[in-house]
């Protein structure tokens, strides 16, 4: 029996998580959401779908570096809301709350790249994932990012991520806390 997980800001501006959990869910990590719901899911949400049922996974869980809802990424706010990032990391901190069989999907594509900001938004998340099962969508990209689910096949292998050398070679420091 899946959990239905829908938690948004009161005015629907922001969406701090999203998804079905099961016995066996697969986390996803992305830059933004978008306008997806569970009632009316987005390209990103079905591929995600896919490759969660695909991989074993019989639940699935999107959550965002940044919760703003921005159906482009060029439309996220030029300066950190830092009041919203911490209201994201305790909202996702409360739906992963003692839940143990979680594997998570990085996969923010190059799309990292588009505010300054997002870095420290990833780091915020790393103490959340503190133990676990990180993995990426085949290769890096180009840029050294974990691949976007829109931009690879369902073919795409699941592969462990180096969360240590990513964090190196991106320079993610000065955790929003």
């Amino acid at each position: 029996d899946l959990e239905d997980i829908y938690v948004t800001s009161e005015d629907n501006t922001s969406r701090f998580a999203l998804g079905k959990l099961g016995t066996r869910t697969l986390v996803a990590i992305g830059v933004n959401p978008s306008t997806a719901s569970l009632g009316k899911f987005d390209n990103t949400i079905r591929k995600l779908v896919g490759f969660a049922s695909r991989n074993g996974y019989d639940g699935w869980l999107m959550l965002n570096l940044y919760p703003q809802r921005s159906t482009n990424p060029n439309g996220l706010h030029q300066v950190v809301n830092e009041e919203l990032v911490l209201v994201n990391i305790q909202q996702i901190k409360e739906v992963l709350q003692e839940r143990k069989d979680f594997s998570y999907l990085v996969c923010w594509g190059n799309l990292i790249e588009k505010r300054a900001y997002l870095k420290q938004c990833l780091a915020s998340f790393l103490d959340v994932w503190q133990g676990k099962t990180i993995l990426q969508l085949g290769e890096l990209t180009k840029r050294g990012h974990p691949k976007h689910p829109l931009m690879v096949s369902y073919d795409t292998p699941l592969m462990a991520f180096d969360v240590e050398a990513y964090v190196k070679k991106h320079g993610v420091d000065g955790y929003i806390s």
